[in-house]
């Protein structure tokens, strides 16, 4: 297990780095987000998304977010109208409130990501250092929060042996404890102009 204390800027983007190269060779890292602290796979291979999925206990017919760090990338893994893009960047670029969007995805992405519904849960995470990340990848990012499941998640890596016991990431990224315990707002899109709130 590698552990990476985040303490300036020149760090954070040796990081980012550091977390790709893990991230492309299939490990499962632990970093903060713009919300709870996460555990992140890349998202396009089915392996990494299986260790994730028995890492965390997180049954095969419970769905899993994608994060991305553009809308270039979003249209290039989902299906998206002119008016849903406009809707999102008002959602993403305007708004403070970290929001997940469920779209119609192009089946670029391993089933292994929602087995359940036509359609993948996507963001465009408030992070910075997030985005760093998935930029160094070059592909979207899958992320759940950082707990076991039924557990409560992780807000300072200071507890994660107390919280995760004797399962350790390959890569622990600490940012501090975080304040952010909120999970983000959650809108169904796919029928848009209709739009679902399934989680304020």
């Amino acid at each position: 297990m590698k552990y990476i204390k985040l303490d300036s800027a020149h760090t954070k983007r040796a990081a980012s780095k550091v977390a790709a190269d893990y991230l492309l060779s299939g490990k499962i890292v632990l970093s903060p987000s713009d919300t709870v602290y996460g555990l992140s796979v890349r998202a396009d291979k089915a392996l990494a998304i299986k260790k994730l999925r028995e890492f965390k206990g997180r049954g095969d017919n419970k769905p899993l977010l994608i994060l991305i760090s553009s809308l270039a990338m979003l249209k290039k893994y989902f299906y998206i109208t002119t008016p849903q893009a406009q809707y999102l960047k008002k959602v993403w670029f305007e708004s403070t409130r970290p929001t997940t969007v469920i779209l119609h995805d192009r089946k670029l992405l391993p089933r292994d990501l929602n087995s359940q519904e036509n359609g993948l849960a996507v963001r465009l995470p408030k992070s910075d250092f997030l985005i760093k990340i998935i930029r160094c990848l070059k592909v979207p990012l899958v992320s759940t929060s950082a707990n076991l499941t039924g557990l409560e998640p992780i807000s300072d890596p200071a507890n994660i042996t107390q919280l995760l016991g004797l399962k350790q990431p390959q890569l622990i990224i600490d940012g501090g404890a975080s304040r952010k315990v909120k999970s983000s707002k959650l809108i169904d899109l796919r029928d848009y102009p209709q739009i679902k709130i399934l989680r304020k």
